[in-house]
């Protein structure tokens, strides 16, 4: 009767100690939550939300879809909404790690010192600068690291006994189905680091499933797995967000493998894999002192020891994970989702301490016999751990660089591009820009200046059958082509069936066409639409007239006018992304729209003869990316053409 009492007060402690972590934790990331869109994929998944539209491969259908009915709730603005979702699930994802820790303790009477050094412990974890970002913008990490612990829980769970099985047992077979299916939708590569870990409890279980099981969980993973049908299905209705059209056969099974995604995700070269590497233990320095890196290392040694089933299991998620992260070329070509994929090793290292002590006090009476200390008093170990974790959680919390509470600038920087545009006007971003997807959910989801078409070269150029799915958006285009047996041919080329299959199309042939295309439709008067281009770096410069238009170029040979406006609000829109306080990888990622926009700007001023306004703004590109040749290039030209003597302290600015 005493041991069900006490389990039962047991479970009413540790589900109060999981309801006030839970309070602590969204308070705390509500407290640096983006108010409003933010840059890359954020921006995205807030236009995919509000539409039930497809973001990039693979759509990530599981999130879109448990999520979308939440943008109907009246709560700020849209993008506010879809940023909550990711305060949650962080939220849940440390309440999942704190159960998890729990049950490697195996608490079995109320211990109410404990509970509170386990929730301390997981607090510090939290919020630790890695997981605040995350938990600030809306993205599809959040959830996966919930789903990821609440796998691994299952998995310890099955590894505690050698018995079959069967009966009430066999809901942890069933529940592991779900979560892993459910997982796989959700985010398919940072799933498959798991399998390694899911493989080796089927070898140490070694009869692990019944001919029953094997079917219940078969029909399981049929269904579940079946939520990529969704892809073709709403593709069909061509909702708003549709990127990669994954309608077609070949389409759908190159969103599905990210076979025709932006970039191969795997296929390293030799310098690629040790700059990843080099990254990799950067990013852990970022996050993480070395030394308390090295001790939790060698937890996970010592916990192999004594507990070598599990830590198996354990160390394979690492290892997994680390190698996928190391091996994916998204790891060094976006720098904002590189630090995401550190999340599950850092969590997974993070559970060795608790789990050694937890053996630990097991041995306690034996040891205590021999080594007479304070510290091996049980209450001691445990109020240490809570004092240094809370210490620690504190300390995180005030020096947190994360805080996006004060970014407006993707919403400003995004209306600033809109109002520079004549109505009905066609904006061509550059390649993946990070401009895209905030344009997008301005345009999509806010229904500002909705009257603005959108369109990414890189989807176009690189993205199989993507400019047939323009020209299905447009029909009315397809007279741009008529009687052009090469640009035919060259739209055939650029579909899924001339896709090369290494995921390498022609760039050349490729921006010729888009060239060709923008410059049409500039020129037909029967398609009167306004052309806007977003400058890039390696364009090749267009052959119709180029016009100023603030952060953009007007390409529609100066017949709708010049609409740049005041030019110094347009900087300040700029400036103002440029000041928010953020990590190293924020800069990272906006920097080099950033430089770019304003290497227009400067074009503009000097277009319109306002000289020394140019030379102001061409020094500012270079005092946030000294290393911009294109900025550098045009400053010595306008010095130059002013006869001012360069010299190698004017071309960087410091």
């Amino acid at each position: 009767m005493s041991n069900t009492l006490g389990y039962r007060e047991t479970q009413r402690i540790n589900l109060i100690a999981s309801c006030i972590l839970a309070l602590i934790l969204v308070a705390v990331y509500l407290s640096g939550i983006c108010p409003t869109v933010y840059w890359l994929d954020s921006g995205e998944f807030s236009a995919s939300l509000t539409c039930l539209g497809l973001p990039h491969s693979p759509s990530f259908p599981v999130f879109i879809n448990a999520h979308a009915g939440l943008m109907l709730i009246p709560l700020g603005d849209l993008a506010y909404r879809a940023n909550l979702i990711s305060v949650f699930w962080m939220a849940g994802a440390a309440v999942t790690f704190f159960f998890l820790l729990l049950h490697v303790l195996r608490l079995q009477e109320p211990e109410r010192l404990k509970v509170f050094a386990v929730a301390a412990y997981t607090c510090a974890i939290f919020t630790n600068p890695l997981f605040f970002f995350q938990a600030h913008k809306v993205e599809v990490y959040s959830m996966n690291l919930a789903l990821n612990l609440a796998i691994i829980g299952v998995l310890v769970r099955l590894l505690e006994t050698d018995k079959p099985i069967v009966g009430k047992d066999s809901r942890w077979f069933y529940l592991l189905t779900i979560l892993v299916a459910l997982n796989a939708g959700n985010h398919l590569l940072l799933s498959a680091h798991l399998w390694p870990a899911i493989l080796i409890v089927f070898i140490i279980r070694k009869r692990f499933l019944s001919r029953e099981q094997f079917c219940v969980v078969s029909v399981f993973l049929l269904l579940f797995g079946s939520v990529y049908l969704f892809l073709p299905i709403r593709s069909s209705r061509n909702p708003p967000m549709d990127i990669g059209n994954p309608e077609a056969w070949m389409t759908f099974i190159n969103g599905v493998t990210r076979r025709g995604s932006f970039e191969r995700f795997f296929g390293n070269s030799s310098d690629e894999w040790i700059y990843n590497v080099d990254r990799y233990f950067q990013l852990m320095q970022t996050y993480m002192n070395p030394w308390i890196l090295l001790g939790l290392l060698v937890c996970g040694i010592l916990y192999l020891i004594v507990h070598y089933r599990v830590a198996t299991m354990l160390w394979l998620v690492v290892i997994g994970n680390v190698s996928i992260t190391l091996l994916n070329r998204n790891f060094n070509a976006n720098p904002d989702t590189g630090p995401a994929y550190l999340m599950i090793s850092t969590i997974v290292i993070s559970l060795f301490p608790i789990a050694l002590v937890a053996e630990f006090t097991r041995l306690r009476p034996k040891i205590a016999r021999r080594v007479r200390s304070v510290f091996m008093k049980e209450w001691m170990i445990w109020w240490s751990i809570s004092i240094g974790a809370v210490t620690l959680a504190v300390t995180q919390f005030r020096t947190s660089e994360t805080n996006l509470r004060d970014d407006f600038s993707a919403a400003w920087i995004g209306r600033a591009v809109l109002d520079s545009t004549q109505e009905n006007a066609l904006v061509f971003t550059g390649f993946y820009s990070n401009y895209r997807f905030v344009l997008n959910y301005l345009t999509v989801s806010e229904r500002y200046r909705d009257d603005v078409e959108i369109i990414d070269r890189g989807e176009v150029l690189y993205w199989p059958g993507g400019l047939q799915q323009l020209l299905k958006k447009n029909p009315d285009w397809r007279e741009l082509f008529e009687g052009d047996e090469k640009a035919i041919d060259d739209i055939e080329y650029l579909g899924p069936r001339g896709y090369r299959h290494s995921g390498i199309i022609d760039r050349i042939r490729a921006q010729k066409l888009i060239q060709t295309v923008t410059a049409r439709l500039a020129s037909r008067r029967s398609l009167a639409r306004p052309v806007y281009w977003f400058a890039s770096e390696d364009d090749v410069l267009l052959d119709s007239e180029v016009s100023p238009a603030g952060l953009t170029l007007d390409v529609s040979g100066g017949r709708w006018g010049t609409s740049f406006g005041d030019p110094w609000k347009t900087l300040d829109h700029v400036e103002a992304r440029s000041l928010v306080r953020s990590t190293e990888h924020t800069n990272d990622t906006t920097r080099q729209d950033l430089v770019e926009s304003l290497t227009n700007v400067g074009n503009s001023l000097d277009i319109l003869g306002q000289s020394r306004a140019a030379l102001t703004v061409y020094r500012r590109v270079l005092s946030i990316d000294p290393d911009y040749d294109f900025a550098r290039l045009q400053l010595s030209i306008l010095l130059q053409r002013q006869r001012v003597p360069s010299s190698p302290g004017v071309n960087r600015i410091e």
